[in-house]
């Protein structure tokens, strides 16, 4: 197959991907800016909060922060009063984390996520509570009440809104809209890439590396939908969405880990042993984090420090093991180093961030920040960079390598294979069994005469001009073939090989028609010789019975002249 052929098969996936995740995209993108008319309203002010048995009164939840004294809480309850308009088709949204929460209106039950009766020992998760007002209430009081499951799950007051029932979930969208859009994106990017990776890796190995690319993406690109809670809109329960969000954030790694390995081609065997290493230990957590998660023996949030550190460990690891010198480093590796140094950066700082948050200054409840899916977004696509520079060093290299062949097998005057390529036929004739094939071997005549006579630059002519006949005769057939000085091979192979006199007659009349295009006088003898006339027979054996018959041909040519 020819560069050109390559090419096109490593590109068309690549704008394969384009198109289709285009149109994808745009139905996201119609989908994330669908909106409803409503009404959004401010009760961030007002609250009267109890945090275990504690009272603080007029509480602004937006820039509320824990007492210092308040240690690890296991108990809040809040209190608002609604006005006359927030009390007529209006919904609250409630954010979680590994809580249980009651809303009541009054002295009326409103909503309960409690499930302790059912499984004690289940996963409660993380995310966002919906709890239509009803239209008819006896009193105007909210009162929440948020327990906690596990330790430092209260590490803030949960955040509360309400709007109008009818855009209750556009607005919650509209809020998220960028990192929706954004993790639609990657997801969906990832999900085709390995989808196509799967479909031409038998083609070509190499696209596992596309693979590796596109699982990443698929994971990351999920988690941070479960991270924005977007897959709450299709009726997602809280426990399953969080239980995807800490599953696909751990098992991004393995792919992370796998393209880091490939990239970096150039690291020692202990290098890669020492990667291998921490992609078996990465395995290895994910296989024992999710059994123990989905049996309910520890769950994901009561570990989620040892994943830190793991984490942490692998990034070290990436950034640093047989990590060599800029100048040393392909396009390639370059591209996926600094992405991995800015994403390395990023995870850093949200590791802060969240130990902050979590158990050094206490407000809301935080939730994921629109923010994360850009980074994302631009390490995504620095990987598809970094794979589509190897891509274009392969295809670069493949085509070095078959200028390298052909200078390697092919003739530099007349553009046919040479000698050492014939010597390969004849190697590859003699391991088929059965093979049916032709030799037809070929004298130049006159070669020498016309060197001496016209020069060099003549009888160079006389030999191109007299491969042009060959390859307009044979090459629809077989191989052409310059064995050296004015000798010349042609092979056809075939199960029903064609005519050879009506090939003869083409030959003859084409010698005639590039003789007269050229200005000198192109003939040639040959001999003719079939596999067929002999018993086992080996090709270099072949070859001689057509050229002993080449040469006897050339002996008759001469007594008809003599």
């Amino acid at each position: 197959m020819t560069t050109r052929g390559k090419t096109l098969k490593l590109i068309i996936p690549v704008a394969e991907v384009v198109i289709i995740a285009s149109l994808l995209i745009s139905f996201v993108f119609v989908f994330v800016h669908a909106k409803g008319e409503g009404d959004v309203f401010d009760i961030s002010k007002g609250w009267d909060v109890f945090i275990d048995g504690t009272e603080y009164e007029n509480v602004d939840t937006s820039t509320f922060i824990y007492p210092r004294e308040i240690g690890n809480v296991h108990e809040i309850d809040m209190y608002y009063r609604l006005s006359e308009d927030m009390r007529y088709g209006t919904t609250l949204r409630v954010y979680t984390r590994l809580s249980y929460v009651e809303v009541n209106l009054g002295e009326e039950l409103l909503y309960y996520s409690g499930i302790e009766e059912q499984n004690p020992d289940g996963f409660v998760g993380m995310g966002y509570h919906f709890i239509q007002i009803p239209n008819k209430a006896d009193s105007d009081m909210i009162h929440i009440r948020v327990i906690a499951v596990e330790k430092n799950a209260l590490s803030g007051l949960p955040r509360v809104s309400l709007s109008s029932s009818n855009v209750a979930y556009t607005y919650f969208v509209d809020e998220n809209a960028i990192g929706i859009f954004i993790s639609s994106f990657i997801f969906i990017l990832g999900a085709v890439l390995t989808l196509i990776s799967v479909l031409y890796t038998y083609l070509n190995l190499d696209y596992f590396r596309l693979f590796l690319v596109g699982s990443f993406a698929f994971c990351v690109g999920l988690w941070s939908l479960c991270s924005q809670k977007a897959l709450q809109l299709f009726n997602i329960s809280l426990s399953a969405n969080s239980s995807m969000e800490y599953l696909l954030l751990e098992v991004s790694f393995l792919p992370l880990l796998g393209y880091d390995l490939m990239v970096r081609e150039n690291r020692t065997k202990n290098e890669k042993l020492a990667i291998r290493i921490l992609l078996l230990i990465t395995l290895i957590y994910n296989i024992v984090a999710a059994c123990l998660h989905f049996t309910d023996i520890i769950h994901y949030s009561q570990f989620i420090l040892v994943f830190y550190v793991i984490a942490l460990v692998d990034c070290i690891g990436m950034l640093f093991i047989g990590v060599k010198a800029e100048k040393h480093m392909s396009r390639s590796e370059k591209t996926f180093h600094y992405a991995l140094c800015v994403m390395g950066l990023y995870g850093f700082w949200r590791v802060i961030d969240y130990v902050y948050g979590h158990f050094l200054v206490r407000g809301n409840a935080r939730v994921a920040d629109n923010l994360f899916p850009v980074v994302l977004l631009f390490f995504v696509i620095s990987m598809l960079i970094s794979y589509l520079f190897h891509l274009y060093d392969m295809v670069l290299s493949q085509a070095q390598e078959e200028a390298l062949t052909a200078l390697a097998y092919k003739d530099s005057l007349t553009g046919l294979y040479n000698r050492t390529m014939s010597d390969e036929i004849f190697e590859q004739l003699n391991e088929k069994e059965q093979a049916n094939y032709l030799f037809i071997d070929f004298d130049l005549n006159g070669l020498k005469k016309t060197n001496d006579e016209q020069g060099h630059v003549k009888g160079d002519l006389l030999i191109s001009g007299f491969a042009k006949v060959l390859e307009e005769t044979f090459s629809a057939y077989g191989k052409n073939m310059r064995m050296g000085g004015d000798e010349f091979l042609t092979i056809i192979e075939a199960k029903e090989l064609p005519a050879v006199d009506i090939l003869m007659q083409t030959y003859e009349e084409n010698c005639e028609r590039i003789s007269e295009e050229t200005g000198v006088a192109i003939s040639a003898s040959y001999g003719i010789a079939y596999s067929s006339e002999v018993y086992e027979p080996e090709a270099e054996q072949i070859f001689r019975l057509a050229d002993e018959r080449m040469y006897e041909m050339k002996r008759k040519s001469k007594r008809a002249r003599g």
